[in-house]
């Protein structure tokens, strides 16, 4: 199936420019994907021939009719992915629970949320349409998340939530991003000298890139005595943004300098509990984009593997929705193999938190 944009007074524009504003569902850099994978031709292709495909850096010369390939894109005529059912693989384990108005997941380590760009479908909430097929694919917010109420990357495992009705998540999503606590189990390098201690230096975007998110360190964010001597505290920049974590220190591994540690927040940024935890000085092991050592290794398959991504798990969540439970509701996500193997590895000591 192909779109076709029809020609307005575009002329002398970028063409993923025109694709981003003529199309809702797609970001500019979501636009410049399909065109460097070949999706989007102009008027003297023809439909379904070959011909001229546009880059993403094109400019629109004269008018001219702008096909795309919605199929291979795997997008609707708004720009928003096409939802489709896919099965869990055989080695996803995704354990769900539900009522009338939640879903809540233990998502697998190494499996997205949602869609990061067009055409991609082996995401968390594919599977949960062949999970629950009664789940609705349309009416929410933003089609791409189908319900998501919170989001975890997509190398983090465990709790994510989702809301089952679209006129009840609005008071669903508000409940989530102020009336709830979150916790988390991780592993960071370093043996921390502190039992407990909380971070409230605000979480910026540098160059307003959405990737690497560092605290302002204008602030004074430790409540103690402040991140290890001699380590470093990334400059600040503006769009800064207030975050509060807790970290607890569960155990120690002196031998390897590691320590298995409990990170609690309220309304998380995206990347607080990696970000604060490397700028207390003790970066989450596997987590090179924050400076985390990748020595350590783990059974993966039966073969002795690096740990190059970073460890950690949302355990839980506490949420007060006083409009549909009218009581505190607690969930729990059970900790998975990968992290269970790590523990036994190197914390054969620690009793199983699972129980």
């Amino acid at each position: 199936m192909f779109y076709v944009l029809e020609p307005l007074e575009t002329v002398g524009s970028r063409l993923d420019e025109v694709l981003s504003h003529r199309l809702p569902g797609l970001s500019k850099r979501q636009a410049g994907r399909l065109c460097q994978r070949g999706m989007v031709r102009n008027e003297s292709s023809g439909l379904g021939k070959s011909g001229t495909v546009l880059s993403k850096g094109s400019r629109i010369t004269s008018p001219t009719r702008i096909w795309i390939d919605l199929e291979k894109a795997g997008i609707d005529d708004r720009g928003f992915p096409v939802l489709t059912a896919r099965p869990p693989l055989p080695k996803e384990d995704i354990p769900i629970w539900m009522d009338t108005h939640l879903v809540s997941v233990n998502k697998p380590r190494g499996l997205a949320c949602h869609a990061n760009h067009p055409g991609q479908q082996n995401t968390l909430i594919n599977r949960i349409l062949s999970l629950i097929p009664e789940h609705p694919r349309a009416g929410w917010p933003v089609p791409l998340e189908a319900g998501l109420l919170n989001r975890i990357d997509t190398y983090t495992s465990g709790l994510v939530l989702l809301a089952r009705d679209p006129r009840e998540f609005p008071v669903l999503a508000r409940a989530v991003r102020t009336e709830s606590r979150k916790k988390y189990l991780l592993l960071v390098c370093g043996c921390p000298e502190w039992d407990s201690l909380g971070c409230s230096a605000p979480i910026h975007t540098p160059g307003g890139k959405r990737v690497r998110v560092v605290p302002d360190c204008t602030a004074d964010g430790v409540s103690e005595d402040g991140p290890p001597a001699g380590s470093k505290r990334p400059e600040a920049a503006g769009g800064k943004r207030s975050a509060q974590t807790e970290f607890r220190v569960l155990a120690r591994n002196t031998a390897r300098s590691i320590a298995l540690v409990s990170a609690e927040l309220s309304r998380g940024q995206m990347h607080q509990v990696r970000a604060h935890a490397a700028f207390l000085g003790y970066p989450l092991v596997g987590d090179g984009l924050y400076g985390g050592r990748t020595d350590l290794t783990w059974d993966h398959g039966g073969e002795t593997k690096p740990v190059i991504r970073h460890i950690l798990h949302a355990r839980s969540v506490r949420l007060r929705i006083p409009e549909f439970y009218p009581e505190e509701l607690e969930l729990t996500a059970e900790i998975p193999g990968y992290f269970r193997k790590l523990l036994a590895t190197y914390f054969p000591d620690v009793p199983d938190l699972n129980a």
